[in-house]
């Protein structure tokens, strides 16, 4: 980025890597292969939409279909100006959501958004904690909760967050911050016994190039025309692939500190695990 003809900065690799995802993206979504086909698609955008033409949209909602359900999630990129320019722009479109739009740390820009989008907000980066999403809810930020067991303590805390959320009035979504099939099993089950989780929620499983259960999760996945069916068997209702639990473990000692859900360079971000 420059200005003023001087270097101001770089893109970091995460930023590039996502700019260039999403001009991918951009260019045309693929098919999805009949076997995955889901029934909500999730589109992160950030500032690629919000600084150019919303037009380059057009062709990515062809290819979805009519039929999909389309969630943008900005990732705290645009302005509440922005924010409200774009929502206008893909009303046609009649998306499910868009995800937090503007900065999760200001509740006031994401009320002033969401009073003047015709499409609903999902709260993310606002709304990683229980005390957060109280918070939104207070602050009417939002028309739905994203929640993350794994940034707020576990499925107990995503249990009560759901509970909050109901007694709220509001649908819930759990974000995931990538897990194997063990979690993505357990969170299955608790998401199936509530109420409140009506729309689609985040899994990992097809991102993964291997997993440590057998059958379940990872790139074979569960899925059901879109669906996720909930594991049958006891407990679980999982089976963990010993050998493949042993390698991994092993790979994570030697470089799991390279692989890990906070950064210190980032203050918004939690603390894991929360209590």
């Amino acid at each position: 980025m420059s200005a003023l003809g001087q270097e101001l900065c770089s893109p970091s690799p995460r930023a590039a890597s996502r700019r260039a995802a999403m001009s991918t993206a951009m260019r045309g979504a693929e098919a999805v292969p009949a076997r995955t086909a889901t029934e909500t698609e999730r589109v992160s955008s950030g500032s690629v939409i919000g600084s150019s033409r919303t037009s380059g949209v057009s062709p990515s909602m062809a290819r979805l279909g009519t039929d999909a359900r389309i969630r943008l999630d900005a990732n705290e990129a645009w302005s509440p100006g922005t924010a409200i320019r774009v929502a206008r722009a893909l009303r046609p479109y009649d998306l499910e959501f868009i995800e937090q739009p503007v900065s999760g740390r200001n509740l006031d820009e994401m009320a002033y958004v969401r009073g003047r989008s015709d499409i609903p907000l999902l709260a993310n980066e606002a709304s990683w904690t229980r005390h957060d999403q109280l918070a939104v809810i207070r602050a009417g930020a939002a028309d739905a909760i994203s929640a993350d067991n794994q940034a707020d303590g576990g499925l107990l805390n995503l249990k009560r967050s759901a509970g909050l959320c109901e007694a709220a009035g509001l649908p819930v979504v759990k974000h995931s911050l990538g897990e194997l099939g063990v979690a993505l099993a357990a969170a299955t089950h608790l998401i199936a016994a509530t109420p409140n989780f009506r729309h689609a929620s985040q899994a990992y499983g097809a991102l993964l190039s291997d997993d440590v259960t057998a059958g379940f999760g990872g790139p074979t996945g569960n899925y059901h025309h879109g669906h996720l069916a909930v594991p049958a068997g006891h407990g679980l209702g999982v089976q963990l692939d010993e050998e493949k639990v042993a390698h991994y473990a092993e790979l994570y000692a030697k470089e799991g500190k390279d692989f890990s859900f906070t950064d210190d360079r980032h203050t918004s971000w939690p603390a894991l695990p929360k209590a």
